[in-house]
């Protein structure tokens, strides 16, 4: 964490421009804050967690009806669990979100049926992987079975070409983002595809985003130091003229850009630190040379590579 607090910080603020108002002062150290963070991935915002995928749901029949949110089922034994599914008329797409549970034979559809109402077979399944709330970016998402990286750099538009209707099922090895979740605010969703029907697990490593600070005692994570904060926010004071009536003594364009500049520098040397000291950004020559799913390492140890030599 940083050396500092966050009222440590703002204080200081007020050295410089004793009229300035704390909430400004704040907002300042926090852009700061925000513009450090942006753009470098610090160790210590890795995350883990794990997407539990559950065996998929097809028993009895479900009728859509044209306009409705609504489907109800005959011989199903639904549960409360399967909010957040996706349900498959004749086990493809279009997918639809559940959104809500009322009974055993009734679920609520996050948006109306646009079809013609029948009553089809079906199949309940999780293909839309929603991340957690602070999640910023994938690491690495892996399948532990058949030991390799998922793909994460496919767009929904390629799976629209391979699989417009959502047919193909078994070995998992594609992420690729598709719509939000319907929360307040909404996390990201990944499909993950194939859709598997059997019960996984998929261990994930991503980049977590940090809230802003807020009380007085929060930090930053390190290596952000409190001198690296404030320098940033003096680039900011020194941009605001202040009011009429309490011009702030020390705007001026040229002290902007020289704490800019410290501010740029700085950062980058906090980031050095973080390299040197966390070693989470080795990088090897050939590390983007292979595919990743469906390639793992024992296919590497049993053929060669000319590069290898």
């Amino acid at each position: 964490m940083s050396d500092i607090t966050f009222e440590q910080m703002w204080k200081r603020l007020l050295v410089y421009a004793p009229e300035l108002p704390i909430p400004l002062a704040q907002s300042f150290i926090n852009k700061a804050y925000s513009m450090a963070l942006s753009g470098y991935r610090w160790s210590l915002l890795r995350k883990t967690s794990v997407f539990l995928v559950p065996d998929a749901y097809d028993t009895g029949t479900a009728t859509f009806t044209t306009g409705s949110t609504t489907v109800t089922g005959v011989g199903t034994t639904w549960t409360s669990a399967m909010v957040g599914r996706q349900i498959l008329p004749e086990n493809e797409a279009p997918v639809l979100d559940i959104a809500a549970y009322v009974s055993a034979t009734e679920l609520t559809l996050r948006d109306a049926w646009l079809g013609p109402t029948q009553t089809v077979t079906y199949s309940i399944v999780l293909m839309y992987l929603e991340c957690p709330s602070d999640f910023l970016s994938f690491v690495s998402v892996i399948d532990t079975t058949n030991n390799w990286k998922l793909v994460l750099n496919v767009l929904p538009e390629s799976l629209d070409m391979w699989d417009a209707q959502r047919t193909f099922t078994g070995t998992s090895w594609v992420l690729a983002g598709t719509r939000p979740s319907a929360d307040t605010p909404p996390n990201m969703r990944y499909e993950l595809w194939p859709r598997t029907v059997t019960e996984k697990i998929f261990p994930f490593m991503y980049m977590s985003k940090p809230a802003l600070m807020a009380s007085n005692s929060d930090r930053a994570v390190a290596p952000l130091r409190g001198d690296v904060l404030i320098e940033g926010a003096l680039s900011e004071l020194a941009l605001w003229p202040g009011t009429g009536a309490k011009p702030n003594p020390y705007f001026q364009l040229g002290t902007h850009r020289e704490h800019e500049q410290r501010f740029i520098k700085m950062v980058a040397q906090c980031e050095v630190e973080d390299q040197e000291l966390l070693q989470t950004r080795i990088h090897y020559p050939d590390e983007n040379l292979f595919l990743e799913a469906p390639i793992d390492g024992r296919f590497l140890q049993r053929h060669s590579f000319g590069f290898w030599g």
